[in-house]
């Protein structure tokens, strides 16, 4: 049993009271604050706020806290999610062979019903039956088909798609508005078939569903009725909602819509980024790299808060899915021994596009009272390569270079209210181009980093209690509210009852 702590680590303590550093912002021609993070996907970290010395603390605390074991453990199929006494087996969905014997069995599960979506797209293509593919599901599982929808938007699309996730009746009929039900396929995500906004959105379509819906779930769970609908594709208990973009969720959507050769790009792109976390030097392990970084900002220097600033239009729901990845992630309150914390754990996360979020809340960013570290996202050439878009793809990286550089130097001035203190650190996820491989890397960078964030913390990543009290006082209200006499006020207040 891990005994350390990370408030009694020696390099812990020595971290609070380093002060940021900036020197590697000064000069443009040292790469030692530039790593791959898979790919052509590159991670810098000169605005960071680090040097050196950090560095070494780094390392140690990583070793301390046993970080590499656990990530061996999860990779070996340990049972890390003690929670729910599962394994934690993503990263096998887009492994290209097993990592050992025992989970051998496991990988070709996996790997042949990633493939199964990918034929049941293709067939349905070819037959032409439908024009339009609504997506039902909520949370990872809706939140990760529509950024990877809207960021591959820029390719030629077989299908009219469309996601919901809200109950909000308006949700699904916007969604249907313009849309031919009879021609339109629904795609279903529950893995345990019980989700109470997915089943509301099911019941509310007024369609063969023996034609028109191909269900996504667990083996034996209640939406697992083959006689019932047109297909049904099956996930697996140790995949989480959150981290299920690369099994048949992702398979069977971006196929559909985008072609089975872009998913198994997507896929390529985040076994790049797997294969680095088991690197040994921390200053080549990106993901690693930007976890220590995540834990220095949020308990060293006492930052609650992080801002994901992508300056890429397509990936405008970048921040949305990374809150949702990092927040149920890493939300937690007691460690793996079910001991309650005596120190922060994951941070506050938000964020818009740039350089939208330049003329809405940077200014806090910028002379706030409260330092917030930032993660931008950056593509060095535009998805098209007219003129128009060269010049204007300058001035967006000329506008993410100058943010980067103003919240770390900031600016003297007598006027006090035209000073900038600086001292605001960034770290920069930087590619040559989008493409369906460098958005697979960019999500696995964050789902490793998350990962290895909850190994320093000592915490379990991967289920998700706080959003249970909820559902269960949901359903409640629903058929029996009087035996509640809170709940019970609180749904006459409402109109319930």
């Amino acid at each position: 049993m891990l005994t350390k702590k990370l408030n009694d680590l020696s390099s812990f303590n020595a971290l609070c009271s380093m002060p940021l550093d900036f020197s590697g912002l000064y000069n443009a021609t040292d790469d030692s604050h530039r790593v791959t993070a898979g790919g052509n996907l590159e991670f810098h970290w000169a605005t960071a706020g680090i040097g050196n010395e950090h560095i070494d603390h780094f390392a140690s605390i990583v070793d301390d806290m046993r970080v590499r074991e656990k990530f061996a453990d999860m990779c070996n199929g340990e049972r890390i999610n003690i929670g729910e006494q599962r394994s934690v087996l993503h990263h096998l969905l887009r492994a290209q062979s097993a990592p050992n014997a025992s989970l051998s069995p496991v990988w070709k599960r996996f790997r042949v019903e990633n493939v199964r979506a990918c034929e049941l797209a293709e067939e349905l293509w070819q037959e032409k039956r439908f024009d339009a593919v609504v997506h039902i599901g909520i949370g990872g599982s809706a939140l990760g088909p529509e950024l990877v929808m809207e960021a591959l938007s820029y390719l030629p699309q077989r299908y009219i798609v469309r996601v919901v996730s809200n109950v909000d009746p308006q949700a699904l009929i916007s969604a249907m508005k313009g849309l031919n039900p009879e021609r339109t396929l629904f795609l279903v995500v529950s893995k345990s078939g019980t989700t109470q906004e997915t089943n509301a959105n099911l019941q509310s379509l007024n369609i063969d569903s023996k034609k028109q819906v191909i269900a996504i779930t667990t083996p034996k769970s209640s939406l697992d009725r083959p006689d019932d609908f047109l297909s049904v594709l099956y996930m697996e208990e140790s995949i989480g909602g959150r981290y299920s973009i690369s099994s048949p969720i992702g398979a069977c959507i971006i196929s559909l819509v985008y072609g089975a050769e872009q998913f198994f790009a997507f896929l390529r792109g985040m076994e790049r980024s797997d294969v680095l976390c088991h690197g040994e030097n921390i200053t080549e392990n990106a993901a690693l790299l930007d976890a220590v970084l995540g834990v220095y900002y949020r308990n060293a220097r006492e930052y609650p808060a992080i801002a994901v600033i992508s300056y890429v239009h397509v990936l405008q729901r970048l921040s949305a899915y990374l809150q949702q990845l990092d927040m149920e992630s890493n939300g937690k309150q007691s460690d793996v021994t079910g001991e309650l914390v005596d120190y922060a754990t994951g941070p506050i996360v938000f964020g818009e596009p740039g350089t939208d979020a330049q003329h809405s809340f940077f200014q806090f960013l910028h002379q706030g009272t409260i330092t917030v570290p930032l993660q931008f996202v950056g593509m060095r050439n535009p998805l098209d390569s007219s003129e128009d878009s060269q010049r204007k793809q300058s001035l967006l990286n000329a506008n993410l270079a100058a943010q980067m550089v103003a919240l770390a130097r900031g600016q003297e001035n007598q006027n006090p209210n035209k000073r900038f203190l600086g001292g605001r650190p960034s770290t920069l996820l930087l590619a040559d181009s989008l493409s369906a491989e460098v958005m697979g890397s960019i999500i696995a960078h964050f789902e490793n980093k998350i990962m290895f964030q909850g190994f320093l913390w000592n915490i379990n990543s991967f289920d998700q209690e706080g959003v249970q009290l909820g559902k269960r006082l949901t359903n409640q209200i629903l058929h029996d509210p009087r035996s509640d006499l809170v709940l019970y006020n609180m749904a006459r207040r409402i109109g319930l009852v």
